[in-house]
C-alpha cells in the first residue's frame, strides 16, 4: 500500500518492476516470484488459451474478425479480450466500420498513457 496509495504509485510500481527485469531478478530464489493464479482461478483479462476454452473456438473468430484495431496493429488479434485504444476513440467518432454502443473502460487513463496519441483524446 505504501506505493500503490501513493500520487505516484503507477510510475514507481513501473519503475520497481523495471529494475526488477533490468537486473534479472525475476523468478530466481531472493527475487520477485511470478506465481501461479491461485485455486486455477485467472484473474481478468483472460489468456487468449483460456479464452478460447471459455467460450469456444467459433465465437473468438468471430471476435477476432471484428475486433477493433486487428487490421491495423495485427499482434492484438487473438489476444485477450483488447482493443487497440486510439482506433476505438477514432471508431467511437466516426462511427466506422460500425458504430460502438457502449464501452466498459476501467482503471484506466487515455490521456495519461493507455492511448499513443492522448492529445486526440483531450481537445480543449
Amino acid at each position: 500500500m505504501p506505493i500503490d496509495g501513493n500520487q505516484q504509485g503507477t510510475v514507481t510500481a513501473q519503475a520497481i518492476s523495471q529494475l526488477w527485469s533490468i537486473t534479472g531478478n525475476i523468478d530466481i530464489p531472493g527475487g520477485s516470484v511470478i506465481a501461479r493464479a491461485s485455486y486455477g482461478v485467472t484473474t481478468y483479462p483472460f489468456s487468449s488459451a483460456e479464452m478460447v476454452e471459455l467460450y469456444g473456438e467459433e465465437l473468438i473468430k468471430k471476435l477476432n474478425d471484428k475486433r477493433i484495431g486487428a487490421d491495423r496493429y495485427p499482434m492484438i488479434k487473438g489476444f485477450r479480450g483488447w482493443a487497440q485504444p486510439d482506433v476505438a476513440l477514432e471508431q467511437m467518432e466516426t462511427g466506422e466500420p460500425y458504430p460502438i454502443h457502449g464501452a466498459w473502460i476501467q482503471t484506466s487513463n487515455p490521456i495519461g498513457g493507455q492511448a499513443a496519441d492522448p492529445s486526440d483524446t483531450w481537445r480543449p
